[in-house]
């Protein structure tokens, strides 16, 4: 779990070690540059080739919305910290970015009395963008249905004060209970690597 402890770190402190496992990208062409090379080395760690590419896709996603939806909100590093770590049962991806965070993303597209647990779940559960008037907000409704369906066993994000949560996300929730100064967004997902 070195990776995830380097991410926890960059989310919170804006350190982190360079180690196996962990990628940093300042724009999302060195993250879709790695894309092709994670899902080979998933697939070498045996998972079959529909789950890695759903894993990479899941990636891609999470890791593209770092960009999308911090450009010039940055709090201090721009970018992401993408970690993985290949355990005995599953791949636990780690990423991090230090923007502004999903609700402070949405608040702007859905005033009114949303707390920032309201608008995290909002972020996975409904069409919605922070990005309106584009008509965009299927990224982590994708990442959710993929997780349900293919392969996730636990789920957690926290950004902007809040957590959401889906599966068995007891351990995870454990490791990320304890934090709670932090800026931007952390997300970390177990998948199962059969």
């Amino acid at each position: 779990m070195q990776a995830l402890k380097e991410v926890i770190s960059y989310f919170r402190f804006a350190k982190y070690k360079s180690s196996p496992g962990v990628y940093r990208a300042t724009d999302r062409s060195e993250v879709n540059a790695r894309l092709v090379g994670w899902s080979k080395d998933f697939e070498s760690s045996g998972a079959a080739p529909v789950r890695a590419a759903l894993l990479v896709a899941v990636i891609g996603e999470l890791a593209n919305n770092s960009f999308d939806h911090n450009l010039g909100k940055w709090k201090d590093l721009p970018g992401c910290l993408v970690g993985i770590d290949v355990l005995n049962d599953r791949f636990r991806i780690s990423i991090a970015d230090r923007g502004q965070g999903i609700a402070n993303s949405l608040r702007r597209v859905k005033p009114g009395a949303l707390n920032n647990d309201e608008l995290l779940r909002v972020a996975f559960e409904e069409r919605v963008s922070g990005r309106s008037p584009e008509r965009r907000g299927n990224g982590l409704k994708f990442i959710r249905k993929n997780f349900i369906e293919h392969g996730g066993l636990s789920l957690v994000c926290l950004s902007s004060s809040a957590i959401y949560k889906l599966g068995d996300e007891l351990e995870l929730v454990r490791i990320l209970s304890p934090i709670s100064d932090y800026a931007g967004t952390l997300t970390c997902i177990d998948w199962s690597r059969s």
